[in-house]
């Protein structure tokens, strides 16, 4: 572990070369997306778990590579790619399907999946649940069953934080692939 630590710093300490730029970007990559509120809410918390996860999804790669598993990682690379793509279509994918972003405020709100029984019979065609969701003051607890948005909240959390660890998977893999010789 100790010999994968110390690549994975030297990597981090090599600006010169576009490997080390390529993951310092995925860890970065949260953390922006969060500045510029792209990701679920709380976006500055999930930005930090998330980057914490690479971190550590890189560690552990670097610690895979130094410990003989060169091949098995070289044969997961095309799925961390396939993994991120996937997971980056359905994370911007959810989030614009389940949350608003509420007039005059800088944060999105995620919305449930199940209406509240009281307003199952209220909401038709006419008065929609964006509707309702505004005569509750963008509360969406107000609208959906509280277990419903909670699952939504946790699910889009989870999928965020697992597509950026398999973009940092996906660049870890690349680097050590093309520059494994030289580490370490």
């Amino acid at each position: 572990m100790k010999s994968s630590l110390k690549s994975f710093l030297g990597v981090l300490k090599d600006v010169q070369h576009i490997s080390a730029l390529l993951v310092k970007g995925a860890i970065a990559a949260p953390l922006v997306a969060a500045w510029v509120k792209l990701g679920p809410p709380p976006a500055m918390l999930i930005g930090f778990l998330t980057t914490c996860a690479e971190v550590l999804t890189i560690i552990l790669i670097f610690d895979a590579w130094t410990q003989g598993k060169k091949r098995t990682l070289q044969r997961a690379f095309p799925y961390t790619m396939a993994a991120f793509f996937v997971g980056i279509f359905v994370s911007i994918s959810l989030l614009y399907w389940f949350s608003d972003l509420p007039p005059g405020r800088n944060l999105r709100i995620i919305e449930g999946f199940v209406l509240r029984d009281d307003l199952k019979a209220v909401v038709t065609s006419t008065y929609t649940e964006q509707d309702a969701l505004r005569d509750a003051e963008y509360d969406p607890y107000q609208v959906w069953q509280r277990w419903s948005v909670v699952s939504m909240i946790v699910l889009l959390s989870v999928l965020w934080t697992a597509t950026f660890s398999a973009l940092a998977s996906c660049l870890a893999i690349f680097v050590l692939k093309y520059r494994g010789s030289k580490l370490g």
